[in-house]
């Protein structure tokens, strides 16, 4: 399946909540140790008396050790009780704190009820034709590691009919999300000319895009980036064009 496209599923699919699910400071204030440890009280307190919100907030101080010591089986057991009475964050938090195999049952749970992480924790379990409408449904939803997965499906016809133009478009949306491996594909295919016209100054833009942002594929893009033969007008031009994306990828932040 190689080709050129590298890590069609990117690292970690089956990472943590905690590198997949957006920081929450949870109401605490840092450098206040007195008042954190109130708020971690009433949060408990109302987590006790069944506030699924408490009980997922509680969860995730266990899960990072956020002003308590950290302790993930405290944080499963706060996202199971959140999870029982049919929440789908929970039931995800929960998938993701337990064993893979025990854990499908809860992303299944969690991803009908349109939770976007779960419906692409669930896709990355299957093969090809069978995770195609749940990556869909995750894409839609606007996650960028879907979207990523999704566009390498149609570019290889990996359970569907090859269609650059469409992988493309799902590149494209990755990629204005700031996603590494959607910038790095992208890049590849405006280089060769793959679904697009050749066009060495877009090219040359991404690349520099996970250059100066990239962590996984930074040293590959700079490579690649150097490779590129642009004249002085176009290497304005890609200046011009980099600019323009680091805008727009921070107004969609």
């Amino acid at each position: 399946m190689g080709q050129e496209v590298s890590d069609v599923f990117a690292p970690n699919m089956f990472g943590t909540g905690a590198e997949a699910e957006t920081s929450r400071d949870h109401g605490l204030l840092k450098g206040d140790p007195l008042q954190n440890a109130f708020t971690v009280y009433r949060l408990r307190i109302a987590a006790e008396a069944g506030t699924i919100e408490s009980q997922l907030a509680l969860g995730r101080l266990y899960r990072d050790g956020q002003n308590v010591d950290q302790d993930s089986t405290l944080a499963a057991t706060w996202f199971y009780k959140a999870a029982l009475r049919g929440n789908a964050e929970g039931q995800f938090l929960y998938a993701d704190l337990i064993d893979q195999k025990a854990a499908i049952k809860w992303y299944l749970l969690a991803a009908d009820q349109g939770h976007a992480l779960a419906q692409y924790r669930v896709a990355l379990t299957m093969d090809y034709p069978e995770s195609l409408p749940w990556l869909q449904k995750s894409a839609n939803q606007g996650l960028p590691e879907a979207q990523y997965n999704l566009a390498v499906m149609y570019e290889l016809g990996q359970g569907l009919s090859a269609d650059l133009d469409t992988a493309n478009s799902w590149y494209l949306k990755a990629a204005r999300s700031g996603y590494e491996f959607a910038q790095h594909r992208l890049a590849i295919n405006y280089a060769k000319g793959r679904g697009f016209n050749r066009n060495l100054v877009m090219a040359h833009a991404w690349y520099g895009l996970i250059v100066a942002n990239g962590t996984w594929l930074k040293d590959d893009a700079e490579l690649r980036q150097k490779a590129l033969r642009l004249s002085s007008r176009e290497l304005e031009e890609s200046r011009q064009a980099f600019q323009d994306l680091m805008l727009l990828i921070l107004d969609q932040a």
